[in-house]
């Protein structure tokens, strides 16, 4: 898994505090989820690249990352006008 999210910023840092202390108890050791933080595998185009490859098997991205991934995201981009406003 990889993220250009810096590791102890935000919600990297409940991935690195809590979730990934979570999932190891939960699954007695068997599951653990190795990231790189920081961009050390690339910006967004390059985490999807990796993953596309097999390189990585999975990601965290930034609002540009998820619409590469998902176009349908620019949705929640558009301007949000009140019709009833003069």
């Amino acid at each position: 898994m990889a993220t250009i999210a810096p590791e102890h910023l935000g919600w990297a840092a409940l991935i690195k505090d809590i979730i990934n202390p979570g999932i190891d108890k939960a699954s007695n050791g068997r599951v653990y989820l190795d990231w790189y933080y920081g961009g050390k595998m690339g910006d967004d185009e390059d985490i999807i690249a990796r993953m596309r490859n097999g390189q990585l098997q999975g990601g965290g991205f930034s609002g540009h990352g998820m619409v590469i991934l998902c176009p349908e995201m620019t949705l929640f981009s558009l301007l949000m006008v009140n019709p009833f406003t003069t």
